[in-house]
């Protein structure tokens, strides 16, 4: 068995991008190759084939790999809520909710007991792990319980590469006070260093490469330029900061609620020729002309309702639909849709406290003091009667109940829905209101390619491919350049 780990310099170095494009050149060399990141902070999730929530940035690496999702491709999950405060998702259930001070108390426990366990089961069923770390490994305050770099890669006897976004400017100090500030047990763990988001003369670089190799004795890998033609699924809100709407005539704007979760679920729109997906502040106005308005998915649907309502773009939204806009909730965005909110586990208001919702749908979501947070594939026929007969598959993550007296939204099979009764989901035609509980619907060919033509009026003209399949298809032959184009196959012997 043989481990390879990318640690970066800092966050956002393109650790899961090597990650993912090393996985898909392996997998196409015929290795059995499995991603593994122990520990990762992310509000964009995905239920594993076990049931449980991972990030998606390893369910995509998993995919790249050929493999199906699995819990121990990311055994801890830290999902933020609140300013202070994360939910610990430990083997795709959660554990508790804490601030970091509190996890760092618990972290050398239950949690590095599931990294250890994953790793077992991982090194036993496959030929090369590729895994990531997290952040820096020399975040030297907290690296006596830091179970997602260096003590990860111990762990694993991986060779470790250390990645520097030389964009950013200090790339040379970044990796040699990177390396310098390690224990000397870790730091003979870093093989080599790789420098990624270049753009000029190489050449240039020269000089300073040979002298970090000799000070520090690790090889050097390769110079990477900006890659822009690799999809990855956008992980965190330094994605959306970037995110360009792009010019196309169909316009669909998405509310960018302070805790956004899950907003993978609209790149799919992004990837369409002629689409503009545009990310919204809620302290700014709606565009004027958006063919959609979507509420998407959130950590806090309590206070981002009010936030909301703070700088009055609930009343931009009710007033968008009334005018024949579509508007549609997905999860935490369809629970705002409704009528009433009733928190009667004491999550956001005091327990059995409510608030109104939106009222563009006749709906009340509860959430129960009891109940077990749903995470489910899910599939379904759309019963819409503009997207009627339309089958879907996707995913659910969600902790309220919701009771709806509209007509449902799909006829659910193995999901959960709006309250476990074979439904999810609910519609009006009179404003065009809907909202649903899947996430991932848009990753359907159909369905968005179907959605697309009806907010256009029928304008939008679908092209004759699958654009999400076209730019994985992609992503495996890129990988093969990105690879080749630097030392690391030579590192594993490829």
């Amino acid at each position: 068995m043989t481990a390879i780990m990318f640690v970066g310099t800092c966050s956002n170095s393109g650790k899961s991008f090597l990650t993912a494009a090393l996985c898909a050149y392996l997998r196409r060399r015929g290795v059995d190759v499995a991603p593994f990141k122990s520990q990762n902070m992310s509000l964009n999730s995905y239920v594993a084939r076990e049931g449980g929530e991972i990030a998606v940035a390893q369910a995509f690496q998993a995919r790249m790999a050929g493999l199906d999702p699995s819990i121990h491709h990311n055994p801890v999950l830290l999902k933020p809520r609140g300013e202070r405060r994360s939910e610990v998702i430990v083997h795709g259930r959660p554990l508790d909710t804490m601030t970091y001070d509190e996890y760092r108390r618990i972290a050398l426990d239950e949690p590095w007991e599931a990294v250890q366990e994953s790793a077992e089961r991982l090194t036993e069923e496959h030929e090369v792990i590729v895994a990531e770390g997290a952040g820096s490994p020399a975040e030297i305050n907290v690296l006596d319980t830091d179970i997602a770099n260096l003590r990860v890669a111990e762990l694993l006897d991986a060779d470790v590469v250390l990645v520097a976004d030389i964009s950013r400017g200090g790339a040379f100090a970044a990796v040699y006070g990177t390396i310098k500030l390690l224990p000397e047990r870790w730091r003979r763990l870093i093989k080599g260093f790789l420098f990624n988001k270049f753009r000029g003369d190489e050449s240039l670089l020269k000089p300073g490469i040979r002298e970090l190799e000799r000070r520090l004795n690790v090889r050097y890998l390769g110079t990477l330029g900006f890659v822009e033609d690799f999809w990855m699924p956008w992980e965190d809100s330094e994605a959306l900061d970037a995110h360009s709407p792009g010019r196309g005539t169909v316009h669909v704007a998405v509310v960018r609620l302070p805790r956004i979760a899950n907003f993978t679920d609209f790149e799919p729109l992004a990837m369409e020729p002629d689409v503009r997906v545009e990310f919204v502040d809620p302290r700014d106005s709606l565009p004027e002309g958006a063919d959609a308005v979507i509420l998407p998915g959130t950590r806090t649907t309590v206070s981002d309702l009010e936030e909301l309502r703070r700088h009055g773009m609930d009343e931009e939204i009710v007033r968008a639909a009334r005018e024949g806009t579509v508007v549609l909730g997905v999860c935490g965005g369809y629970q705002m849709l409704g009528r009433k909110l009733i928190d009667e586990a004491g999550a956001e208001l005091d327990e059995g406290e409510s608030v109104p919702g939106l009222g563009l749908l006749n709906a009340t979501t509860v959430f129960p003091a009891d109940a077990t947070k749903v995470t489910v594939r899910a599939r379904g026929r759309v019963l819409h009667p503009r997207l009627r007969g339309i089958e879907v598959e996707g995913f659910e993550i969600h902790e309220g109940r919701t009771r709806t007296r509209d007509p449902a939204f799909l006829r659910v099979r193995d999901g959960y829905g709006n309250d476990g009764s074979g439904v999810d989901g609910a519609y009006r035609t009179d404003p065009p209101v809907l909202g649903t509980y899947l996430h991932g619907i848009f990753f359907n060919r159909r369905f968005r390619h179907a959605f697309l033509r009806w907010i256009s009026g029928g304008e939008w003209r679908p092209p004759g491919y699958d654009a999400v399949r076209r730019a994985f298809l992609r992503n495996l032959d890129r990988a093969e350049e990105i690879m080749e184009s630097t030392s690391i196959p030579e590192l594993l012997g490829v």
